[in-house]
């Protein structure tokens, strides 16, 4: 799992299906730092009932945004709201974590939440040095698990390098970010195309497999997330739509959420994937769709896109002009 936070929030919200709001809502609202909104999203849909790993650690997120924020500001901050802040955040990544117990972003989260704890406690003039030391022990037993339990744990070790460096721990730093140059160096050596094309061909067999997945006769694979009620689309039509591009590995490669608006073109302007997809689609519905590469780019590849490359894409086809 990815712990850049964009697209952290990105992977996790692919598997929610809210009622109250939308992946795409809550999504903006986490990159954009209105936590407040995602707050009352997401405390209404634990409410109702919907108390699962992903909804108590993006509300943990949402209170990890607003704790930093306030902790941030420069004027007079009420401690009793900090307070009660910190006390919800500490309840839902104790809840993911009951509910997962090896869910290493968790961990990555309290060690980042601990250390605004650190930094706020270590310019108080009168602290005292036994829990500032109780909370550094914390801090890197944290991100250690957190290392430990996450596949690209690149962000970990700088988080803990950051760390190291503030204690002027250096020759820690410098092993943790030793670590982040040998993951760089080990990925400056591209796949074989032959190699390449066999991960993507085994991606789109694995994803055929789940149950809720359909693939249609030219090889397009789909799942509805939400369900809308408009109109389907035609192939001379022009759609308005939000999307997040995805490569096999994960990577983010293209956004309207990161791009800060949504998408407009017409529909037969755009790769046959899309085309295709687009027009099974209500108004309203949110679909992650998964296009082969002879539907996307194919062999010539694109800008940022290896040719032969398999594209994820979640959408939400928001109007058609």
């Amino acid at each position: 799992m990815k712990l850049k936070t964009v697209s952290l929030l990105a992977l996790l919200l692919f598997s929610i299906n809210t009622a109250a709001a939308s992946f795409w809502d809550i999504n903006k609202w986490l990159t954009q730092g209105q936590y407040d909104m995602a707050i009352e999203a997401l405390s209404e849909q634990i409410r109702a009932g919907n108390s699962d790993t992903d909804n108590h650690f993006l509300l943990a997120i949402a209170y990890y945004q607003k704790y930093q924020a306030l902790s941030e500001n420069n004027e007079a901050i009420d401690a009793s709201l900090l307070a009660n802040i910190k006390a919800e955040l500490d309840q839902n990544l104790t809840q993911v974590l009951k509910l997962e117990p090896n869910h290493g972003p968790a961990y990555y989260y309290r060690g980042l939440v601990q250390q605004i704890d650190y930094d706020r406690l270590k310019n108080t003039i009168d602290h005292d040095p036994a829990l500032l030391n109780q909370i550094t022990q914390s801090i890197i037993a944290d991100f250690t698990h957190s290392i430990a339990l996450t596949s690209e744990a690149q962000p970990i070790y700088q988080a803990r390098a950051d760390f190291y460096l503030k204690l002027q721990s250096f020759t820690k730093a410098q092993a943790d970010l030793a670590k982040i140059r040998e993951f760089e160096n080990a990925h400056k050596s591209p796949l074989s195309d032959a190699e390449f094309k066999r991960l993507n061909v085994s991606y789109l067999k694995t994803n055929a497999s789940h149950p809720s997945v359909v693939k249609t006769l030219s090889g397009l694979q789909f799942k509805q997330l939400k369900a809308g009620k408009g109109r389907k689309p035609l192939a001379t039509d022009t759609v308005v739509v939000d999307y997040v591009g995805r490569l096999v590995d994960g990577s983010v490669f293209d956004s309207s959420i990161e791009n800060g608006q949504p998408a407009t073109f017409p529909l037969n302007q755009v790769i046959k994937g899309w085309t295709e997809a687009l027009q099974l689609m209500n108004v309203g519905d949110e679909f992650e769709i998964v296009v082969p590469a002879e539907l996307g780019y194919g062999q010539r590849g694109s800008q940022g896109i290896k040719p032969n490359s398999v594209l994820i894409f979640n959408i939400h086809l928001i109007a058609i002009k």
